[in-house]
């Protein structure tokens, strides 16, 4: 049987783990109301949009997007990584307002 110390301290980390998945997923909603909204305004393409225009250079399997936001510029970029035919896996930076393909971070 467990002492009431190590029952506390149980209870206590398994609080805190729960404490801070849900702070990360707070988090991952806020960030995903962001980019929804800059998408609806206007200020960012829609994913699908951007994916046609990637595919038309860069093809192969996309793997992850991010849509993010400069700290220093206000400017949207998403990056996708993508698995190309040979196997080699890239990170295509693109301007999210207008599609431009700014390069691999």
């Amino acid at each position: 049987m467990l002492s009431s110390r190590r029952l506390r301290t149980m209870v206590v980390l398994v609080c805190l783990v729960i404490a801070g998945l849900s702070a990360s997923t707070t988090a991952q909603i806020r960030d995903h109301d962001r980019a929804h909204s800059a998408v609806r305004a206007g200020e960012v393409l829609p994913l699908r949009k951007i994916l046609r225009m990637i595919r038309s250079q860069h093809p192969g399997r996309v793997l992850d997007v991010k849509l993010t936001q400069g700290n220093a510029e206000p400017m949207w970029r998403y990056h996708v990584k993508l698995l190309d035919e040979e196997g080699r896996v890239a990170v295509i930076a693109v301007d999210g307002r207008t599609g431009r393909i700014l390069g691999q971070p």
